[in-house]
């Protein structure tokens, strides 16, 4: 089950490698996958060898970004180039303040995200998109409705995300006579926006105590906008949804934290999803200044591991169990357990060769290569990703490369089971 807006990975991985949509009781064939600003073999596809195998197999791919990606070498039979902050209209209007992006240059044929948007939903669902006919007018609707369903007299029909589902949409506020009244989130145009400044506070957000004024429920009483109108550490529609109301550990894949055999052979947990504050997921790989900070994927190990392994920083070491394997380099750290291992995730490097098999080396240092799809935890939220298992040892000259391993020789495993349901 999904209680989250948008969809369960695990899902959607089903669906692509069947290779087929049910609707209706009907199984409609996937021929086409879009896919906008997402770099995701380096770095957010789980079991990624897997993710290559039902991947290749769609017909025809589209990838639409700023950068030229291993993803995109890897799979897309077009590549569309997306404009860069300087290069396009736009504003941000989650959080605080409300941010506008203003155009100062233009290069080449690079669309914004919402010209691309605006172009491809006329295509496919052009009764939908008649009411934009610009990307200002996209821009303008998402400033005032949140891209809400308005009906002919300017009403909010169907709310999409922060917009309420009443007729008059917008944030609880107090009025001036001390009751509860609407008002609209955003009361700017994108030229009014950009012509206050580019940046704006409203009123609802630059309010503390809300709980206190009755502003962050529908019904304008005092507290939170929960069922019990208090904080719920523990949430009470979790008994209604049928989930553990109170935090479940959800351990590693089948046995490896039950069979003694099994640990033994795998004898360290794999964190692996590290980040660096020089990056953001697999992005600014390509920033000169950033990879003199970071230059390569890192793993920490513990002085006691370091000494047993008999590794030095610097060292290159391969992390493997039954799914796969990847490699890192060495930082021996002692502010991590002796049966630990923290690798980094998003790794690709755009200076080395592209051409697959190598793929920036994309595979080569994915940590993602040892993880296991369809092992959510309770109301389909959560992965045990935190607690795989691996065992290590030094890369030797020779070695065969995941990137190889994967591409040309099927990955690790042909016995990939289906979603169970």
């Amino acid at each position: 089950m999904d209680f989250v807006g948008m969809s369960n990975c695990d899902a959607m991985a089903s669906v692509l490698e069947a290779g087929k949509i049910p609707v209706n009781g009907e199984d409609y064939p996937i021929k086409m996958f879009w896919a906008q600003s997402c770099n995701a073999l380096s770095g957010h596809e789980g079991q990624v060898p897997r993710a290559y195998k039902y991947m290749s197999k769609i017909p025809f791919i589209v990838y639409a970004d700023p950068f030229i990606t291993p993803t995109m070498i890897a799979l897309a039979d077009l590549i569309l180039p997306v404009s860069m902050s300087v290069e396009r209209d736009s504003a941000r209007t989650w959080w605080t303040p409300l941010r506008a992006m203003k155009k100062v240059t233009s290069f080449y044929e690079a669309k914004s995200d919402e010209e691309i948007a605006l172009w491809l939903g006329k295509r496919l669902n052009p009764e939908l998109f008649e009411r934009w006919n610009t990307a200002e007018d996209f821009i303008n609707d998402y400033l005032l409705t949140d891209l809400a369903v308005v009906g002919p007299d300017g009403k909010v029909q169907k709310a999409n995300f922060s917009a309420a589902t009443d007729d008059n949409w917008g944030h609880t506020s107090v009025s001036e006579e001390g009751g509860p009244s609407i008002v609209t989130k955003c009361p700017y145009t994108f030229d009014q926006l950009v012509n206050v400044g580019g940046h704006a506070y409203d009123e609802w957000n630059a309010t503390y105590n809300k709980h206190e004024k009755g502003l962050l429920r529908p019904d304008g009483k005092v507290g939170f906008n929960t069922p019990s109108g208090r904080i719920e550490l523990v949430p009470t529609i979790f008994n209604a949804w049928g989930i553990p109301p109170l935090p479940v550990y959800t351990p590693a894949p089948e046995t490896w934290e039950t069979t003694p055999e099994v640990m033994e052979d795998l004898p360290f947990y794999m964190i692996n999803g590290a980040r660096s504050y020089e990056f953001f997921h697999t992005e600014h790989r390509q920033a000169p200044t950033m990879r003199e900070f970071h230059p390569e994927p890192l793993v920490k190990v513990s002085p006691k591991t370091a000494k047993d392994y008999d590794l030095q920083d610097g060292d290159w070491i391969w992390m493997e169990n039954n799914e796969g394997r990847c490699m890192q380099m060495v930082k021996i750290f002692e502010g991590i357990p002796d049966d630990c291992v923290s690798a980094e995730h998003g790794w690709w490097k755009p200076e080395t060769e592209g051409a697959a098999p190598n793929l920036h080396h994309c595979f080569d240092y994915n940590v993602n290569n040892l993880t296991r799809n369809f092992q959510a935890g309770p109301g389909g939220i959560g992965s045990p990703i935190k607690c795989t298992r691996c065992r290590i040892y030094k890369v030797q000259e020779g070695d065969v490369m995941p990137g190889e391993q994967i591409v040309n020789r099927g990955g690790w495993r042909d016995d990939y089971e289906p979603m169970k349901a």
